[in-house]
């Protein structure tokens, strides 16, 4: 009893020093109510106990272009800013930004981070590398609707063919002038040996769209190839997809202009944001 007591004197005391010295004064605190622990003498914010917080502390992820704007458009006001990352495919709104003469917290933010569709990431992510041919078979044949041109029968056909030759030992190839390339193998069937040509196309269309839910685009793809001692290995090089990354995110960057208005800052992915 007599320690406890110690301690609400001492808390007492320190509460009336702080008093008399302003630091608990209203105009300090902006009328905001804390109370002082008597251990460690710390003030302790009563906000948690107040009918409503004194400021929104919000950090959304949005998964479409449509509800950023439906979600900005409820809380933002005249020092909303919103930011458009083009490195990182993101648009960021702080709803809560400083205004030149009014600082503010900048702990109300919403965000939409453009993510890649299924096929973007599958067709980028096996971009420039080389596979066994009945692996590279396998792979257009397990994301053909994806093909555009030539039609998915053809593209079925050769890749199904590729995955047959599995024992064959592969030649050379040539450039024809229907603009695909004959690759030679030679292949033993039943104890004699026999010589025959596969016709690949030099390049093939996909149609994909780059963000989820976004429109589709024409994307090319050149087929590559290299033997090595009687062994193809196959993969594919798309051509620029830098650019339709940039085209679908100035069509998102038009979305979100058209619901929230022109006020739009480009940034860098390492500038600040708010």
């Amino acid at each position: 009893m007599m320690e406890d007591q110690r301690d609400f004197q001492a808390a007492l005391a320190a509460g009336t020093t702080l008093a008399n010295t302003g630091a608990l004064a209203s105009d300090c605190i902006d009328e905001q109510h804390a109370v002082l622990i008597p251990e460690g003498y710390h003030l302790e914010d009563l906000e948690q106990f107040q009918a409503q917080p004194r400021r929104t502390r919000q950090r959304v992820a949005i998964h479409n272009a449509t509800d950023f704007g439906r979600y900005v458009n409820r809380f933002k006001d005249a020092a909303t800013t919103i930011y458009a990352d083009l490195e990182n495919t993101r648009f960021t709104a702080v709803l809560d930004h400083p205004a030149p003469s009014e600082p503010a917290w900048g702990d109300h933010r919403a965000t939409y981070a453009c993510p890649h569709s299924r096929s973007w990431k599958t067709w980028t992510a096996a971009d420039g590398k080389a596979m066994r041919q009945a692996d590279f078979a396998k792979f257009i044949e397990d994301n053909l609707p994806d093909v555009q041109h030539p039609n998915g029968s053809d593209i079925l056909t050769i890749s199904r063919t590729l995955e047959a030759k599995k024992k064959v030992d592969f030649q050379s190839g040539v450039r024809l002038d229907n603009g695909e390339v004959q690759i030679t193998f030679n292949e033993e069937i039943q104890g004699s040996a026999g010589k025959g040509t596969i016709e690949i196309p030099e390049t093939f269309t996909l149609g994909i769209p780059v963000f989820e839910g976004g429109d589709h685009y024409e994307l090319t793809a050149r087929l590559r190839y290299r033997i090595n001692d009687g062994q193809l290995a196959m993969w594919f090089d798309l051509l620029r997809p830098e650019r339709l990354l940039e085209d679908a995110f100035a069509n998102t960057l038009t979305q979100i202009q058209r619901d929230l208005g022109d006020d739009v800052m480009m940034i860098h992915a390492d500038a600040p944001r708010g």
